[in-house]
């Protein structure tokens, strides 16, 4: 029975940052440890509670802060936030995966999908996925990343590239 596969592989597999670390920089920390949610077996009210002393931290940290002088009107109402530069949203999204790797290891994960892909028929289309305009793969390595991959899909199914 022949079939026909397609094949999309994503960069930022071998090689991954989160995109606010950069953005926020010192504030990624900060910003982490405001936002964190412990389901630690407070009532309803507590945490709600907890919420509000957050939101106010924010509050504090944006009009203080001159780094986050852009991010100032973040905070519309005593205890509302606006989505102003992502701010509020970069900050709950702090435990995204992240591992930048050395050339070593991406080398080492290439050889293992190698070894996966060499099992399979040859896909009648392959699409590679770079993810640098969400910053998720990393910008100094991820041409190189791609370039491997390419070299590495070649020696398994030797055609001709459409770039």
């Amino acid at each position: 029975c022949l079939h026909q596969i397609s094949l999309d592989i994503d960069l930022d597999f071998f090689s991954t940052q989160n995109p606010f670390r950069p953005i926020l920089g010192p504030h990624f920390t900060k910003l982490k440890n405001l936002f964190a949610f412990h389901q630690d077996g407070r009532t309803p009210e507590e945490q709600a509670e907890r919420r509000r002393k957050q939101l106010k931290e924010l509050k504090r940290m944006c009009k203080n802060d001159p780094e986050l002088a852009g991010a100032r009107n973040c905070v519309a109402k005593d205890e509302e936030i606006m989505e102003l530069g992502g701010l509020f949203y970069a900050a709950q999204q702090t435990d995204l995966p992240e591992h930048v790797s050395s050339e070593s290891e991406v080398l080492t994960m290439i050889g293992e999908v190698k070894g996966m892909l060499a099992v399979e028929e040859t896909p009648v289309a392959v699409t590679i996925a770079r993810s640098e305009g969400d910053a998720y793969s990393v910008a100094h390595s991820v041409d190189w990343i791609q370039k491997q991959t390419l070299g590495m899909l070649q020696r398994l199914w030797p055609v001709q590239q459409n770039l």
